[in-house]
């Protein structure tokens, strides 16, 4: 039988009060989530923290992040017993704590002191969504698409094919591969591995396959266009 591996938790401190740090490797660390939610206050007075959890667990799914939480075995204090009690416990991975804590505001349960390092943090968070634009991300600026689209389709071009091809030229530009479209809305994919907005290579693409159709009258020969320019512009190619 295969011996499973216990936690020793270590004290770190989460918006200024104690929780427990478990390390699995020397990479990753998780804090058990009750913690967390008890700085918060919003663990009940009996222990129950099943609505909080309940909301974690769904944002977690919703943005693909649900292995951030595991099932550790910790080895937990106890009056009765020196060594603690070994106990099954809910653990986060402390890098994505930040996004968590985006969705829980402490209560007034707690002291004005976390209310305001919640609210320190949350001013950064905006700073950070302002800086990086991300407006752009939920925000679309349909009457200018429909602008350009409705030039190429006056033009004789075919909306639907267009737009195959912008998210083609789009995956070509950030992959280098063929026959690999990225579409709009999959583009905050791949925005962290770039310091280029890819948002703004959209609309700059968008636009200058418009030119292109315009001049050449030919799908194909617009979307090898505006793929140089794209190239030329954003990549020195």
């Amino acid at each position: 039988m295969e011996n499973k591996v216990v936690y020793k938790p270590i004290i770190k401190k989460f918006l200024g009060y104690n929780v427990r740090v478990v390390q699995v490797d020397k990479r990753k660390e998780y804090i058990i989530c009750k913690d967390i939610f008890d700085v918060l206050g919003l663990v009940k007075e009996n222990g129950s923290w099943a609505s909080p959890k309940k909301k974690m667990l769904d944002f977690l799914n919703g943005i693909n992040k649900t292995p951030a939480v595991q099932t550790l075995d910790v080895r937990l204090k106890d009056k009765q017993s020196k060594k603690g009690q070994i106990r099954e416990v809910d653990c986060i991975n402390i890098e994505v704590v930040p996004i968590i804590l985006t969705q829980f505001q402490p209560t007034k349960r707690r002291s004005k002191e976390i209310l305001e390092r919640w609210y320190k943090f949350m001013k950064f968070v905006d700073m950070l969504l302002e800086y990086h634009e991300c407006h752009k991300y939920i925000i679309d600026d349909k009457e200018r698409y429909k602008i350009t689209m409705k030039e190429i389709k006056d033009n004789g071009g075919i909306p639907q094919r267009v737009n195959v091809m912008i998210a083609e030229i789009m995956g070509k530009l950030i992959t280098g591969e063929d026959n690999f479209p990225i579409k709009k809305d999959e583009l905050k994919i791949y925005q962290p591995q770039t310091t280029i907005d890819l948002l703004e290579v959209r609309n700059f693409v968008l636009d200058k396959f418009s030119t292109c159709y315009v001049l050449t009258g030919h799908h194909d020969k617009a979307r090898d266009l505006t793929l140089k320019l794209a190239q030329k512009k954003y990549f020195n190619e």
